[in-house]
């Protein structure tokens, strides 16, 4: 007696997926009985139920990780997204159910319905096998079923595929079409290095917004105001809200939920950079919610991640709370300009306001060079040109030094990291362009010493001298936390002058907050006196801003002559 015999549950049928978007089904499984004439009647109740009782699905594509074909028995539960079970609907009610089953943590999708199965005159030993017809329909809902997920699947992954290869031919053709008298290049001169196909490739996430599973997450977060997500494998969600991290009521993602969250929506290249490096950068937008600066990175307990709110509308100074001063800065013409403070305190952000101004009001050409790109400006007034690191250019350095020569009114530089950076950051400033730049450093006397610090000891005295004259502001800023929820900005403004100019020459910058605190009728203002505006105004509370504050004593005297209760330095 067959398998499907002793169980009683008439014969069996199996679907097999050999290539998207065909579907092979057989038309009986083995053991089957023959059927028996036209004529012979079936008896009444007896209908047989025809079991799917295995889907192996293989679509025709390079497999992923080596990973072999799936096989998956139908009554179980599928956590895979490429699978389809096809199941017989409760006894007695004539249908058949058709049910996807995707890698998500709630049940499968609504089941769709196909029509009643039709009798066929009983076989001997009262068994049916099933018709032609059922054997058609079934295949038809397969294909229907599956060739949709499987075509997504494919889409996605040869999306980066063919942005490299579009790249390489793009510099075949440019090695092949030059040469004196129009003779084509040497065949190995044609050949791109790889290192050239990677940088061509954009650094935008090749998922379906709005389709991934990590976009669920997102909206979350945009909808909580959060500011930052973090996927840490061995430990739940977790938001940064209002400065404090709070995890979410979700389960302990392992190893595999991370791959299945973040792989979808990392560029190929990037995400194969990652597992050889252990880190990347790259962008990812999810059309009317937001975008998301998102780094990928591996630790000690596993993977892990951190996607960044960029705000897709952008903010005036007004609306960021800065003060009003810094609009000078939009009608500056030359040198440089940098805006500090540590990670995630809005550098961006306040870059994004002024840079939007100057949009608006100026006619000009604006270049800048950031990893990744966060906020995107649209050509206004002036004309915008975005450039990132990755598929624009392989480095700050290299970007910068390109820079000079597009005819720049302005050039942002997201990141002076380096040396080389630094130093032609300066240099462009000497030529009369508009640079801007940024450090992780809390004040403006720290700034300058930082940049003048990069440099060997020998070339410090000639840095002083460019630094001195060229050096138009320097913006530093600290978040903290506001009463009632949210955060606000303490700013510190230090603007070019004679005198700054002649600390910086002459090495004495330890003396530049004396000249803060004597620059408020040029709108200079210091970081303590803007913390004890903020403690004033009722903005933030008094232990907060003495956190925050360069000069910790002179602080505490002043909240404690206002009857705050802060502690001593010791209990500090």
């Amino acid at each position: 007696m067959s398998r499907e015999d002793q169980r009683g549950q008439g014969p069996s049928i199996r679907a097999e997926v050999v290539q998207a978007p065909r579907v092979k089904v057989p038309s009986v499984a083995p053991g089957a009985a023959p059927s028996a004439p036209p004529s012979a009647p079936a008896a009444r109740g007896s209908r047989p139920a025809v079991v799917v009782e295995e889907v192996v699905l293989q679509p025709q594509r390079a497999p992923l990780r080596d990973e072999p074909a799936a096989r998956f028995p139908v009554r179980e539960s599928i956590p895979v997204r490429e699978s389809v079970s096809v199941r017989e609907s409760a006894a007695g009610r004539g249908a058949r159910e058709v049910v996807e089953a995707f890698d998500f943590d709630e049940a499968p999708s609504r089941p769709v319905m196909v029509p009643p199965v039709p009798q066929r005159p009983a076989a001997l030993g009262g068994e049916a096998a099933p018709s032609q017809e059922l054997v058609a329909r079934l295949r038809r809902e397969l294909e229907a079923t599956v060739s949709a997920q499987i075509e997504a699947q494919v889409a996605a992954r040869t999306a980066g595929l063919e942005a490299a290869l579009s790249a390489l031919k793009s510099q075949v053709v440019s090695g092949t079409s030059g040469g004196a008298g129009g003779h084509a290049a040497a065949p190995q001169a044609a050949v791109a290095p790889v290192g050239a196909v990677t940088a061509a490739l954009p650094n935008e996430a090749p998922g379906t917004p709005g389709r991934n599973r990590i976009d669920r997450f997102l909206k979350l977060m945009n909808d909580r105001g959060a500011s930052d997500l973090h996927l840490s494998v061995g430990r739940p969600p977790i938001f940064r809200l209002g400065g404090r991290m709070e995890p979410i009521r979700y389960r302990t993602i392992g190893e595999g939920d991370f791959r299945a969250l973040v792989e979808p929506i990392a560029p190929m290249h990037l995400w194969a950079e990652y597992l050889k490096g252990g880190d990347a950068d790259f962008a990812y937008e999810l059309p009317g919610v937001c975008r998301f600066r998102v780094n990928i990175f591996k630790q000690a307990r596993g993977m892990g991640a951190v996607f960044r709110v960029i705000p897709t509308r952008l903010m005036t100074v007004e609306q960021l709370g800065l003060p009003p001063v810094l609009r000078k800065v939009v009608e500056m013409r030359s040198g440089l300009v940098l805006v500090t403070g540590p990670t995630g305190s809005g550098k961006s952000t306040t870059l994004s306001a002024i840079i939007n101004e100057m949009n608006e009001k100026r006619a000009m050409h604006f270049v800048t060079i950031e990893d990744p790109i966060e906020f995107v400006h649209p050509n206004k007034k002036s004309l915008m040109s975005q450039r990132e690191i990755g598929p624009h250019s392989k480095s700050f350095s290299t970007a910068l030094r390109a820079a000079v020569r597009e005819d720049p009114d302005a050039v942002l530089v997201g990141e002076m990291r380096d040396l080389e950076t630094i130093s032609m950051a300066l240099n462009a400033a000497e030529t009369g362009v508009l640079v801007f730049g940024t450090l992780h450093t809390n004040s403006a006397a720290k700034t300058l010493d930082r940049i003048i610090n990069v440099f060997p000891a020998d070339k410090q005295p000639g840095v002083r001298g460019t630094l001195a004259s060229v050096t138009k502001c320097v913006v530093a800023q600290q978040l903290l936390k506001k009463k009632g929820g949210g955060r606000v900005a303490a700013v510190e403004i230090l603007f070019g002058s004679p005198a700054m100019s002649s600390m910086v020459r002459e090495g004495k910058t330890h003396q530049i907050g004396g000249l803060l605190k004597l620059g408020k009728r040029e709108g200079m203002i210091a970081m303590d006196d803007a913390l004890r505006g903020l403690v004033e105004g009722e903005l933030v509370e008094p232990r907060a801003a003495l956190e925050k504050a360069l000069d910790k004593d002179e602080m505490r005297k002043w909240l404690r002559e206002r009857g705050a209760d802060v502690p001593d330095e010791a209990a500090h």
